[in-house]
């Protein structure tokens, strides 16, 4: 039976009505301060109350399902979030009776259950989160089957693994900015290009390599679309055009609690006054998401208007034909376990 491919993400709300419960999956457990949650809530509002990223994670499933049946007939390829539909233990379980019921009626061999994690990064809020997320809902959905079945399902889970080093993201990451560089309307030919990435806590992003991975990812793209110097820190303040800087989005937590920077606020405010044209590329994001609508479409175009700055925002890389391709050989050509970009369990 199988294999079955499953395309695993964050997920997001898709209406008003959902996005309650959505938040509700993520802060479980967690002493959020109602203030702070009540703001979340408004900018999912301001928004709809509809996240881009699903829709994104439905156009790459289709996109890589006509090659992915004709490279490895048989198989299925699914989507699976991992706080709102289709939530993955939905997903596992039903996999996971489909498997055991084979295994009864006399299919002995083992299926796989390749992941494909829509992060390029490593981090305990990128490829580790989606990885722990599936071996705890795994575990859970073994436990479930064997009290109903008296079996559990023979199968075998295989994971990708960070990919911000391969030659496929670095070129998805390079012609990402080439494209909004042509396209940009800006008065300048050679914008600041500011990379934009998640924030973490510090001592997360330390002890993982994750600024350092970005800036690596930044520095190759850089000297591929033959950007100027790199700034940061104060450096910000004698930026030129076609200069670049690593920023970061969507920090949070105690402000006790160093955390990646500088933001991309801190950023255009320093540079206001050097530069006039800013483009900034989601390059730490796979798919388009809330977080960009907000952080970047919102807010730091808002805060370019005020500070006089024009701005234009480039495209995420995970609907590229870059990205299609690492995906398919993630399914199909790396299958045995042999090269980097998987991970047995």
């Amino acid at each position: 039976m199988g294999p079955f491919d499953i395309v695993l993400s964050y997920g997001g709300p898709e209406s008003l009505e959902e996005v309650e419960p959505f938040l509700d999956r993520i802060l479980a457990g967690k002493p959020i301060p109602p203030q702070r949650r009540e703001a979340v809530v408004r900018r999912y509002r301001q928004l709809g109350g509809i996240s881009p990223l699903n829709a994104q994670v439905r156009a790459f499933i289709a996109a890589l399902r006509p090659e992915l049946s004709r490279r490895a007939p048989g198989s299925e390829i699914l989507q699976a979030n991992l706080f709102a539909p289709p939530l993955l233990e939905d997903v596992l379980a039903s996999t996971a009776e489909k498997i055991a019921r084979a295994n009864l009626a006399g299919d002995r061999s083992q299926t796989q259950i390749r992941v494909f994690s829509a992060s390029a990064f490593p981090g305990p809020t990128c490829q580790m989160r989606y990885r722990q997320a599936v071996e705890s809902v795994r575990e859970k959905v073994e436990n479930q089957i064997a009290e109903r079945l008296g079996t559990v399902p023979r199968w075998r889970f295989l994971y990708s693994e960070p990919f911000h080093h391969t030659e496929l993201f670095r070129r998805a990451a390079a012609d990402t900015v080439l494209e909004a560089r042509a396209h940009a309307l800006l008065e300048s030919a050679h914008p600041m290009v500011l990379f934009s990435a998640h924030a973490l806590p510090e001592e997360e992003s330390r002890a993982v390599g994750y600024r350092e991975s970005l800036l690596d990812l930044c520095c190759s793209t850089a000297k591929n679309v033959g950007l100027g110097q790199q700034r940061g820190g104060d450096e910000l303040e004698q930026a030129s055009p076609g200069d670049w800087a690593l920023v970061f989005q969507s920090g949070g937590g105690s402000p006790a609690r160093p955390w990646t920077g500088p933001t991309i606020d801190e950023a255009l405010k320093r540079i206001a006054g050097t530069v006039r044209d800013v483009l900034v590329i989601p390059v730490g994001f796979f798919f388009e998401n809330m977080e960009i609508a907000f952080d970047l479409d919102i807010e730091a175009a808002s805060l370019c208007r005020m500070l006089g700055l024009s701005y234009r925002r480039g495209k995420t890389v995970g609907l590229s034909a870059e990205m299609l391709t690492l995906a398919l050989e993630f399914f199909t050509l790396r299958c045995s376990g042999t090269g980097p970009a998987v991970v047995y369990t």
